[in-house]
């Protein structure tokens, strides 16, 4: 089909595909045409739905794959399909609804994450190191913590304000109710 009948829209695989195929409103698969109402275009291979042709703009995915939302608040939720294969969101996203098969994005600092605060952070992103009481990246380590051989931010010596280690005899500097030695 070259056009449709009122009320029925052509579905292409391209915009630059002159025929189609008719069907009651856009099928899954596809969207509805900025400048042409009456035709309908094929979403990303990667989409289920989408708002328009490109793979940042699904509405959801294929069976096997997650949506990942780069950021959260619009409406309607656009983002990228992708399947990992291994785990189900990709590096600096979370699992925020696996029935409906959505990741989130981390808080910039997190490269592995269980949420979307700075707080909810699992690994850090390169130059960052995990106070993991926290589960927060930090760049340099704050005070109270030093940065420990395994490039985390541990805690100090409750009597520490500042310290090289977790030890009281590592202390570089006291908290306002005792002297250094």
């Amino acid at each position: 089909c070259s056009s449709c009948d009122s009320g029925f829209k052509l579905h292409k695989d391209s915009d630059s595909q002159s025929t189609g195929s008719c069907h009651n409103g856009c099928q899954d698969g596809y969207y509805q045409d900025a400048s042409q109402s009456a035709t309908c275009l094929k979403c990303d291979d990667s989409c289920q739905t989408c708002t328009e042709g490109e793979n940042s703009k699904c509405l959801s995915c294929a069976s096997d794959s997650f949506l990942h939302i780069e950021s959260s608040g619009g409406s309607p939720q656009v983002g990228f399909c992708h399947n990992s294969g291994s785990g189900n969101c990709k590096e600096r996203y979370y699992e925020y609804d696996s029935s409906a098969k959505i990741c989130n994005k981390c808080h910039s600092e997190c490269l592995t994450c269980s949420g979307s605060e700075s707080n909810n952070c699992l690994t850090c992103q390169a130059g960052f190191r995990l106070r993991t009481t926290a589960k927060t990246c930090h760049q340099p380590c704050p005070d109270g913590t030093f940065e420990s051989d395994n490039n985390q931010c541990d805690e100090c010596n409750s009597q520490c304000d500042t310290c090289d280690g977790s030890s009281e005899n590592n202390c570089l500097s006291c908290d306002g109710t005792l002297l250094l030695d």
